[in-house]
């Protein structure tokens, strides 16, 4: 049994060696420090609609992106931003709103503030974000409807209802924001259980 541990630690060890030499180089290779790779170059990034497979270079090896990945580095990219924090704050105001039953918070940053079906969403009674047990920013994307640029956050949150087993259940929070006079404003959301 003893040897069994001591071989498996062992290639666990080895592989981890492995992976961490991946990457490391001499500076002559790279011409930066040791250990570090050089950034990309816009000759690495294809365009659009591109897919060929990576190419190996004398110096580094070019990545190839999908549509996918350019997406979510794009979307990172955004998210990293000043304007993507300013979102994600406007985003859990919303949160915080919505869960704590407040109809005039959120009608102050709704786009439309007469639009009654939104606000016809609003929970009957008040949670306590003490009992919010898990929340998590499920996703996040952007697209166009009507000429606006929409950006969507789901958040995930997990409440105890009360029962006595302290199973806790899991609603999604979808809200999607416009950039209005500089403001982060709701142009709707919905809510799934």
């Amino acid at each position: 049994m003893i040897n069994v541990k001591k071989t498996s630690l062992i290639m666990i060890l080895s592989v981890v060696v492995q992976i961490g030499m991946i990457g490391c180089g001499t500076s002559e290779s790279h011409g930066t420090d040791v250990g570090t790779i050089p950034p990309p170059t816009t000759a690495s990034i294809p365009t659009k609609g591109t897919e060929t497979p990576a190419k190996q270079t004398d110096e580094t090896q070019i990545f190839v992106l999908n549509d996918y990945e350019r997406t979510i580095i794009e979307n990172h990219k955004f998210l990293s931003s000043y304007e993507g924090n300013l979102l994600q704050a406007a985003a859990y105001s919303f949160f915080r709103a919505f869960v704590l039953a407040d109809s005039d918070g959120i009608n102050s940053m709704l786009l439309d503030p007469n639009a009654e079906w939104l606000l016809s969403e609003v929970p009957d009674n008040a949670r306590s974000l003490d009992d919010c047990y898990h929340l998590v920013q499920k996703g996040f994307s952007r697209y166009t409807i009507d000429d606006k640029e929409i950006f969507e956050i789901i958040y995930e949150m997990g409440f105890n209802e009360g029962d006595p087993d302290g199973v806790i259940r899991l609603f999604y929070l979808s809200i999607e924001m416009v950039l209005d006079d500089g403001n982060w404003k709701v142009y709707n959301y919905y809510v799934q259980a």
